[in-house]
């Protein structure tokens, strides 16, 4: 059993996050892909830690070349409309775990709070081929947004050395972050948010000190 006070973690992991529609055109998953986890725990009893975590979350998406009708309904072959959507959350934490040892396995429960920091950038475009592609018009839109959230998670640790330990987790992470806040309202959408939950896995290292 690790006797010593404090730890810091790494991890890497991965996540299953489905956004509330961020507008009436751009929506979809959020944070889907590995993030990278930074952490510390400062263990008040042998068995009980207060940990601070810090995860980046994001998710860039190209949308797929449309072409925009004409006035009498169907397509017109010179003009086409595309975009790139970019969504940025910073998840800053404080939870307590509760740790039970055994030989060189330790297992955790815990349980804490997020303030979420977070970003979406639009980028809308109108593209003429009449004669050769050219961007005809360019429309970009950044926003703001902040909230908090709860986060519940268990997992197990196993020593691999006198100081390190390898780190598996599961958990469920939810985040409110209420409007997005400037910027320009597109497609006539009066609120917008990046409002997110779903489960997480992570795995990494653990050094004591």
């Amino acid at each position: 059993m690790l006797a010593k006070k404090f730890a810091i973690r790494f991890g890497v992991g991965a996540s299953l996050y489905e956004l509330n529609e961020v507008n009436d055109r751009f929506y979809g998953s959020f944070g889907n892909d590995l993030h990278i986890s930074f952490g510390a725990a400062f263990f008040i009893i042998p068995n009980l830690s207060i940990d601070v975590n810090l995860l980046y979350l994001t998710e860039g998406i190209t949308i797929e070349e449309t072409p925009i009708p004409c006035d009498f309904g169907g397509p017109c072959p010179e003009l086409s409309s595309s975009g790139r959507r970019q969504t940025e959350l910073l998840l800053p934490s404080l939870s307590i775990r509760y740790h039970v040892f055994s030989n060189k396995f330790g297992y955790f429960w815990g349980i804490g709070s997020a303030l979420g920091l977070g970003g979406f950038q639009i980028e809308h475009w109108l593209i003429n081929r009449e004669e050769a592609p050219v961007i005809v018009s360019n429309r970009k839109g950044e926003f703001a947004a902040h909230g908090l959230g709860y986060i519940l998670n268990t997992g197990f640790t196993y020593q691999i050395s006198r100081v390190i330990s390898s780190v598996f987790e599961v958990g469920y992470r939810r985040m409110k972050t209420g409007e997005l806040k400037g910027g320009e309202q597109y497609f006539n959408v009066d609120e917008a948010n990046l409002d997110f939950s779903g489960p997480f896995i992570s795995t990494g290292f653990e050094i004591r000190f």
